[in-house]
């Protein structure tokens, strides 16, 4: 029988900080990830950053898996973060989810525009911690997902260049 491994996953945060915290910090300072086995993913470790010069530094350092955007504290600035990352993002992906409670209400943001800039997911900050994680983890496999191909379009690259026995190049 195989059992399927966890790999462990890195979050950054991006919202105003606060004593208590944001609610995204304050759902994964509350949640026990690493002991729960029904958990689809193992949590590493989730980086906390305010405003978008921080994120963009603790997003060049750090290289999270999924960066949860709280559109609510950010606004407009948002949209150029994650326009701004999808840039930097060269040979690799990192799921980007926007989490918002009162710009939804408001029609401040739409998931269209959501996913126009280069995000992944939108998620009402009202949804439970069931659904947030099991939405968390969805953005996680594409991430995974998009890897695996990326690297597999590098080896099939490779391949057709180079003769994989003698090392020589293929091209005549």
């Amino acid at each position: 029988m195989k059992v399927e491994q966890k790999r462990a996953t890195k979050i950054l945060a991006a919202e105003t900080a606060s004593t208590e915290g944001g609610p995204i910090a304050r759902f994964f300072m509350t949640a026990n990830f690493n002991d729960n086995s029904d958990l689809p993913l193992a949590i590493d470790a989730v980086h906390l950053a305010e405003g978008t010069s921080q994120v963009l530094e603790v997003f060049r350092g750090e290289h999270p898996d999924v960066v949860i955007i709280n559109v609510d504290d950010l606004g407009e600035e948002a949209f150029r973060l994650c326009e701004t990352i999808r840039r930097i993002e060269k040979d690799r992906h990192s799921g980007i989810i926007f989490y918002s409670e009162k710009a939804i209400e408001l029609g401040k943001v739409e998931l269209d525009k959501v996913l126009e800039c280069g995000a992944d997911d939108l998620i009402d900050t009202r949804v439970g911690d069931h659904e947030l994680l099991a939405r968390i983890h969805s953005v996680y496999r594409f991430k995974l997902m998009t890897d695996r191909l990326r690297s597999a379009n590098h080896r099939l690259k490779q391949l057709s260049l180079t003769d994989e026995l003698t090392g020589l190049s293929n091209m005549r």
